[in-house]
């Protein structure tokens, strides 16, 4: 909702006040900021495996790509499924909608996952005359234009298996990965909480910012509002109090009016326009932006702050203890992925090690910034 710009709450139609010339509601979303700077950190310096071979082939099939988009939906959403294959004999692998999946197991990764159910959308072709009886209550889709494909992944006898439904055929296509020990999708999880029921699930930033980023919203939103609307005249007179001194009165910015009407009547003034403390907005602004940094930490860090190297070091603790567990945990998720693939290409089913891009990077910029404080207090 934050992303979108719809932040309306309950019966509050926020946007519908904030409208200015059919303009939308100022959404400051300084949460996606963030999340794009890690993000863009990772795609500079992405994760590997630790074999070089296991690499060329994760290289080849743009999983370094993939692992971005998957940490982006992680730290937003909270959780992301990536779906592995074969095709051509090569292993393939693609994200699946986090919306089309069903599945049991408790396992951050789905590593003890015994039945995995993706549905995909499809639109229909001029082949299908018939109409779906796919249950619309488990899959949001149009039956007159849409049809729906249904994977289901489960094990039978130790062996992994993957029966693939498509409306208008009476069997569905059969396929068996003797070589996996586990299902091959592989879920990508951020932060972990206890829902109402005592079932775990994972949330990404957005959960604990939605309250900030909506009232940052407000305030941006009534500081365009009264900039839209505010006057630049900088007088108010009655328009014979200046009727003889018009030209030094020309470019002050008067605004007159009438004090008497047609038959000599007196004209009360207009009304007086009530002050506003605009300050108290920009004081708002920058205190709902302290509080999203000191929640998220400092990303990049500015060389141009007078901060002690004392200082530097307390907000890299702030910056590595938001970032890391994310990154944490889609090191997990990326060694489940990459041990997939290696089984995939008749390779070892053992743990693959996830080293290098930003962990490394992350871990020798802070090393080196601790020597340098060492090195200049002794």
């Amino acid at each position: 909702a934050a992303e979108s710009g719809n932040l309306s709450a309950g019966d509050k139609n926020y946007a519908e006040w904030a409208l200015i010339n059919d303009d939308p509601m100022v959404v400051v979303n300084y949460v996606k900021s963030f999340i794009t700077t890690l993000s863009s950190k990772l795609a500079s310096a992405p994760l590997r495996p630790a074999d070089d071979s296991l690499n060329e082939t994760v290289v080849s099939m743009r999983l370094n790509s993939l692992a971005v988009d998957l940490y982006k939906s992680t730290l937003s959403d909270g959780y992301a499924y990536l779906g592995h294959g074969r095709r051509d004999g090569k292993p393939t692998c693609d994200v699946i909608d986090a919306r089309s999946i069903m599945h049991n197991g408790n396992d951050p990764t789905l590593k003890d996952a015994t039945e995995i159910v993706v549905f995909e959308v499809m639109p229909r072709t001029r082949d299908d005359d018939f109409i779906s009886t796919f249950p619309v209550d488990y899959v949001d889709f149009d039956p007159c234009e849409e049809k729906v494909r249904t994977s289901y992944y489960y094990k039978k006898n130790g062996t992994v298996n993957l029966d693939i439904y498509t409306e208008g055929v009476a069997e569905p296509e059969h396929f068996e990965f003797p070589e996996l020990d586990r299902l091959p999708i592989v879920r990508f999880y951020g932060e972990k909480f206890e829902l109402s029921d005592k079932r775990w699930h994972y949330r990404g930033l957005y959960y604990q910012f939605a309250s900030i980023i909506k009232a940052t919203a407000l305030t941006a939103t009534k500081i365009q509002i009264r900039n839209a609307t505010s006057d630049d005249d900088n007088y108010m007179a009655a328009v014979d109090a200046i009727a003889n001194n018009k030209a030094e009165w020309r470019n002050a910015g008067v605004k007159t009016y009438d004090h008497i009407d047609t038959c000599n009547n007196e004209i009360k003034a207009p009304v007086t326009p009530i002050p506003h403390d605009n300050g108290f907005l920009i004081q708002s602004m920058e205190l709902w932006k302290g509080v999203t940094a000191d929640m998220l930490g400092p990303v990049v860090q500015s060389s141009s702050e007078a901060v002690t190297r004392e200082e530097v070091l307390a907000r890299n603790e702030v910056r590595d203890a938001i970032a890391n567990v994310y990154l944490s945990h889609l090191a997990d998720s990326l060694s489940e992925s990459y041990r997939i693939i290696s089984m995939l290409s008749g390779g070892s089913a053992d743990k693959v090690i996830v080293q290098g891009g930003f962990l490394e990077e992350a871990q020798r910029n802070k090393f080196t910034q601790e020597t340098m404080v060492i090195y200049n207090m002794a």
